[in-house]
């Protein structure tokens, strides 16, 4: 593996050499692209505890300027007497969506489509939904420092000093379980992505290889191709440069076009 490797980054026109790999030696191979790719997030998800400053930044950001006519009063959320709407949702970064009500929990129906994180606030408890995740509720009289809590006030710091200790405790209670799916969820993305930029790059290479070389073994070395974008990913990951996935998804393309001159030369 470390040869196809070295040759698959650093000798685009070698990878013709690999014609012969069965079809378990190019998925093991693979395999290991996808570990090295993940491996920035997976230890992102198991070493962070709790919200770290960005991401409170960024709620705070995204929260603050935000007319949120609730409250919460003797651990029931209340609305503002000249609000007649039944439901308020609101929309963030990260496919956050929030909703407010001040009917009980047992007498909502909400039935927006939503993919990522769905939040609402009923009259006695709130209730998080992630896809892939179970249900998690809490209710207000859990925590004292939800006796009373303005969201209208979201501007303050003293709002944040409330509510993010206690997002803290639900992350800590429930972070386990956060961990595995998020990994999995890292896994199957990472996944699904080799498949279809190698897959595209083979498409591209078609015609070219068509009267010599089969389209599922086209597909095959273009795994090997693939080599750069893997490590450009990695590194984008560890330093927080996202271009670099783009700048190695390139580098591949010229791989595999390298490669594929090759098989046409021999």
């Amino acid at each position: 593996m470390l040869n196809r490797f070295k040759t698959s980054l650093f000798q685009p026109s070698n990878i013709a050499r690999f014609r012969r790999d069965t079809a378990l030696t190019t998925i093991l191979y693979y395999l290991l692209l996808v570990i090295l790719a993940t491996i920035p997030s997976i230890i992102l998800i198991f070493s962070t505890v709790g919200l770290n400053y960005q991401t409170k930044s960024t709620i705070r950001n995204e929260v603050r300027n935000l007319e949120i006519p609730y409250e919460i009063k003797d651990y029931e959320l209340v609305k503002n007497p000249d609000i007649e709407e039944t439901y308020h949702r609101y929309e963030l970064k990260n496919n956050i969506i929030v909703v407010f009500t001040d009917l009980d929990f047992s007498e909502v129906e909400y039935n927006g489509i939503y993919v990522g994180s769905l939040i609402i606030f009923t009259k006695d408890k709130v209730v998080y939904e992630e896809l892939l995740f179970e249900r998690i509720i809490v209710e207000y009289d859990e925590y004292p420092s939800l006796r009373n809590l303005d969201f209208s006030k979201t501007k303050d710091l003293e709002f944040w000093d409330t509510v993010f200790p206690i997002v803290n405790d639900l992350m800590e209670e429930h972070n386990q379980k956060f961990r595995y799916i998020n990994t999995i969820a890292v896994f199957t993305v990472t996944i699904i992505s080799l498949l279809l930029f190698s897959l595209l790059i083979a498409v591209f290479l078609r015609s070219r290889l068509a009267n010599i070389i089969n389209f599922s073994k086209t597909w095959q070395l273009t795994i090997y191709a693939m080599t750069p974008y893997i490590i450009f990913t990695l590194f984008g990951e560890l330093y927080n440069f996202g271009f670099l996935s783009l700048i190695g998804l390139v580098i591949s393309y010229m791989h595999a076009n390298k490669m594929s001159l090759s098989i046409i030369k021999n």
